[in-house]
C-alpha cells in the first residue's frame, strides 16, 4: 500500500483534521451589548422603582403600628410605663423605657387609674417622669423621605411641629391618646388612631372619616 492509494489518503486525511476554533466576540460587540443593557436599565429601572412607590406607605404604617405593638407589650409584661418617642420633622419613631413608673392620667368619671407598678418603682404624676438618656432602646424605625407627618395630636395637643414627642403607654394597657397622618409625596394619606383604654393602634384610609371619629371623642 502506498501513499498514493485512496483509502490511506483517507485515512491520513482523518488523522492530521483538527477542528475549528469558535470566533469569539470582539470588543466592539461587547461594547454594543453593554449600550444595549445600559439602555434597558435606565427605562426599566423608573418604571421599578414606580412600581414599589405605593409600599413606602405600606411600609410605614407598619413601622408605625409595630411601634406601638412594641411600646405597648413592653409597657405591660415589664410593668413599666414605655414612650413612643416621634421625631415628626426627621420622621422617626422609637421605643424608649421610662426611668420611673408614671400614673396615667385620671378616668373622665374621676376613677382612680387601675395602675400597678413594681415595688420598685415610684409612681409619678401625669407629665412626670424623663426617658432615660441613650438608653433602653427597645425599637426604632426611620420612614421613608417620601413620607411625612401631615398632623400628630397626642392627648388633643398639637405636636406636629414640635422636634420630639411622647406617647407613654402605661402598664395596665393603657396609652395616651395618638392622632396621626401620613401622607406620601403621591399624595397618598393614612391616618393612625391610638386607642386610649386598649392602647391599640387603628389605620384608616379615609382621611375623613377618621378626623370625624377623633374629633367626636
Amino acid at each position: 500500500m502506498t501513499d498514493s492509494d485512496p483509502i490511506f489518503a483517507s485515512l491520513s486525511d482523518r488523522t492530521t483534521w483538527r477542528p475549528q476554533r469558535s470566533r469569539g466576540f470582539t470588543l466592539i460587540e461587547v461594547m454594543v451589548v453593554v449600550g444595549i443593557a445600559a439602555v434597558l436599565m435606565s427605562i426599566a429601572v423608573p418604571a421599578f422603582v414606580r412600581r414599589l412607590s405605593p409600599q413606602s406607605m405600606q411600609r410605614a404604617v407598619a413601622d408605625v403600628v409595630e411601634a406601638c405593638g412594641k411600646a405597648r407589650s413592653h409597657a405591660i409584661l415589664n410593668g413599666v410605663t414605655t414612650a413612643l418617642r416621634i421625631h415628626p420633622g426627621d420622621r422617626i419613631f422609637e421605643v424608649v423605657v421610662i426611668g420611673k413608673a408614671m400614673a396615667p392620667p385620671p378616668s373622665e368619671d374621676g376613677g382612680v387609674p387601675s395602675v400597678v407598678p413594681n415595688q420598685n418603682q415610684e409612681v409619678l404624676p401625669p407629665g412626670m417622669g424623663t426617658p432615660v438618656a441613650g438608653g433602653g432602646g427597645i425599637f426604632s424605625a426611620t420612614l421613608d423621605p417620601a413620607i411625612r407627618l401631615n398632623m400628630l395630636f397626642v392627648n388633643k395637643d398639637d405636636l406636629a411641629d414640635e422636634p420630639a414627642a411622647d406617647v407613654f403607654f402605661y402598664s395596665n394597657g393603657t396609652c395616651d391618646e395618638m392622632f396621626l397622618i401620613l401622607i406620601s409625596d403621591k399624595n397618598e394619606q393614612r391616618e393612625i388612631d391610638l386607642e386610649a383604654v386598649t392602647a391599640l393602634a387603628t389605620v384608616e384610609s379615609d382621611i375623613q372619616k377618621g378626623m370625624m371619629k377623633y374629633m367626636a371623642k
